[in-house]
């Protein structure tokens, strides 16, 4: 019973770098921020031993312990990714909410909905993205500047004569960046040394995480620039960048509209629910869910579901923003709202600023 209890306390540190990240007035979340925030930083001013940090396995604790002043990055990227969430659901009846506090998210990050895993693709995307970030700006002494290939799985040496620098430039330290996230968040779920000692949820987040990182990598871009007398291009210099996160969202986003279900059971590998597809290999850039999302149009607390009422709609929208859609056929309250503002300010010699009153009538929908 322990040994469960720990297990599926360390299969949540995902979910705790969010909660900690969201709720950081809660004690709970506080513990985390905490040991994530403050080991081996010096933004907090205190010091946790990687040991004593709550949610983590022996194997992340070690990795802790050796890349300490990556921890921060880590953090980062937490926070990126629910923002990313956010925003790019932000006008659909689910939108990343987490109003409910950390019991009710932690409730729905449970299950294994087509959110919970664009909620794991996107955090660990997000990791990669701040680690490799932060070695490319020189905050990590454990990386700097990205090799020429990219191709190598291992962690590349500082100093190393295959450093960006004899490429051109200083690329994206991608290589770092994906292999300390494969590392670090993979720890919880990669426990079984073996794939048929891994249960159905563990596969799936691994899967999910993977489909992450490659988002990363599969994006990253080559930049250029000339060198040279009059505007002649007689030395080039380039070198490997990161896509923008939102690039990253918006990838990630098709995935999920497209996500693929997978059958609970399983022979070492996920499988297609779709009988007439089970022998077609689910490929390593398709988010997968094993249940069907809930009902987010109606109010279910205890499941971390806040229902679309009270939610602004857009009236002549065809989209997911929709009041049709989005208020899911319940009908919408129209309000009258008045906005005065100031407006044509001008710079009036000497020395004030004289500006006319305008006056917005607007009309805001809201889902019944």
């Amino acid at each position: 019973m322990a040994r469960n209890g720990r297990r599926r306390l360390s299969r949540l540190f995902m979910e705790l770098l969010i909660l900690a990240v969201l709720f950081p007035g809660r004690s709970f979340a506080n513990l985390m921020l905490l040991s994530l925030s403050s080991v081996g930083s010096s933004r907090s001013g205190r010091s946790v031993s990687c040991g004593t940090a709550p949610g983590l396995i022996g194997r992340q604790k070690r990795l802790c312990r050796k890349y300490s002043h990556a921890v921060p990055s880590i953090m980062d990227g937490a926070n990126k990714a629910l923002g990313e969430c956010r925003a790019q659901f932000s006008q659909e009846r689910w939108n990343c909410s987490t109003r409910g506090g950390t019991q009710t998210f932690e409730s729905f990050l449970g299950k294994g909905t087509r959110e919970t895993a664009f909620i794991y693709a996107i955090t660990s995307a997000a990791v990669v993205h701040a680690i490799t970030q932060s070695c490319s700006a020189g905050n990590l002494t454990d990386c700097s500047c990205g090799r020429v290939t990219g191709d190598s799985d291992t962690l590349p040496a500082r100093g190393s004569d295959l450093e960006g620098w004899k490429w051109g430039g200083c690329s994206d330290d991608i290589v770092f960046g994906m292999e300390f996230s494969k590392r670090f968040v993979d720890a919880a779920d990669s426990r079984g040394r073996k794939k048929r000692s891994r249960n159905i949820r563990s596969m799936m987040n691994l899967h999910n995480n993977e489909v992450g990182r490659k988002a990363i990598q599969e994006q990253m871009s080559v930049k250029c620039r000339c060198h040279g007398v009059s505007g002649s291009c007689a030395v080039k210099t380039c070198w490997k960048t990161l896509p923008s996160f939102k690039r990253v969202g918006d990838f990630l986003k098709k995935k999920y509209m497209t996500s693929v279900p997978i059958l609970r059971k399983t022979r070492r590998r996920l499988r297609r629910k779709q009988k007439m597809q089970r022998k077609v290999p689910i490929g390593d850039d398709e988010l997968v869910f094993l249940e069907k999302s809930p009902n987010f149009c109606k109010s279910d607390k205890k499941r971390g579901i806040f229902g679309t009422r009270g939610r602004e709609c857009n009236r002549t929208s065809t989209g997911p923003d929709s009041c049709n859609l989005l208020c899911c056929g319940r009908g919408y309250n129209t309000q009258v709202v008045r906005f005065v503002e100031r407006c044509g300010c001008k710079f009036v010699w000497c020395c004030y600023v004289k500006c006319n009153t305008c006056e917005t009538i607007i009309d805001k929908h809201t889902c019944k």
